[in-house]
């Protein structure tokens, strides 16, 4: 089915004003590197902007600074600065109700792999995105299988059709303007029967995908959102929706239709070209009062 922007606002909690900071949830952010601390910077600013009561931001300590200068509500952690990596990590997973792991991470560094597998087996609502994507497309995603095994939340994978083809083994077709009869939505229902996963594939009009097979079709046609950095946003807004408390195929709708939104309204304010990733954090207040949040 084709969602309907109006759609996002059944798919998210009502946010009661007697809250506090843990009544809207705490993101783990699991991203940057040294010479990739953009992504970082893009993924916890729009978390922050999601409306999450707290964003925990862990990463190698050469990629804090940028985030800390540029998100100073967030929590700020270091690979370094503990003996024991994973140890930290589950001190700050039982802090937080989900989790986001990948935009800027090296995926070379093999504590990234070690963090992602420890994500994969412990994290109850969890999104995979970007270079976690491709360490988990080496892993094998059979990896995913201890998460039904535990009875875990189904995680969120947020490729672009190169990145679903790594995942997926499958040479699917790109022709994405025959989305509903081509082989590509054949191939995610397969994948996410098989994996248990929730599927955000990526690209100009981005289909969601969920375990059931239902399949939602968010109509996103803007060339101003082809730029790096765009999917970073998504990751963060989605993953800080997951922290406040919907299920993971109505997180992702959500954060797709928003997404997708703020970036109508950026390219309309700012145009196509000039646009930037960081002008579709900047529109999401329009958005939200369209919501009537």
């Amino acid at each position: 089915m084709t969602e309907d922007f109006e759609v996002a606002k059944t798919l998210l909690p009502p946010r009661d004003d007697r809250g506090h900071k843990t009544s809207f949830g705490s993101l783990l952010v699991v991203a940057g590197s040294e010479f990739m601390t953009g992504a970082a910077v893009l993924t916890v600013s729009s978390a922050l902007r999601s409306g999450v009561g707290i964003v925990r931001f862990l990463s190698t300590e050469k990629a804090l600074d940028p985030v800390r200068i540029n998100c100073p509500c967030a929590l700020t952690s270091s690979y370094e600065a503990s003996g024991n990596l994973l140890r930290t990590v589950a001190d700050l997973l039982s802090k937080s109700t989900a989790a986001v792991i990948g935009p800027g991470l090296d995926a070379d560094d093999p504590r990234n792999t070690e963090i992602l597998l420890f994500l994969i087996e412990n994290c109850d609502k969890l999104l995979i995105d970007a270079s976690a994507l491709t360490i988990l497309a080496h892993l094998g995603c059979s990896v995913l299988d201890i998460r039904r095994e535990k009875g875990l939340s189904p995680v969120i994978l947020t490729p672009h059709v190169g990145e679903f083809m790594r995942l997926s083994k499958e040479h699917i077709s790109l022709d994405y303007d025959r989305f509903r009869e081509d082989e590509i939505s054949i191939a995610t229902k397969a994948f996410c029967a098989g994996t248990g996963a929730v599927l955000v594939l990526k690209n100009h009009n981005t289909m969601v995908t969920a375990p059931d097979g239902k399949c939602y079709y968010m109509n996103g046609d803007n060339s101003g959102m082809a730029k790096g950095g765009s999917g970073d946003v998504l990751a963060g807004l989605t993953g800080g929706l997951l922290a406040s408390g919907p299920d993971p195929v109505d997180a992702a709708r959500a954060g797709v239709l928003i997404h997708i939104r703020a970036g109508k309204i950026a390219s309309s304010d700012k145009t196509k070209i000039f646009m930037l990733p960081t002008d579709v954090i900047e529109t999401l207040p329009q958005v939200y009062k369209e919501l009537g949040w």
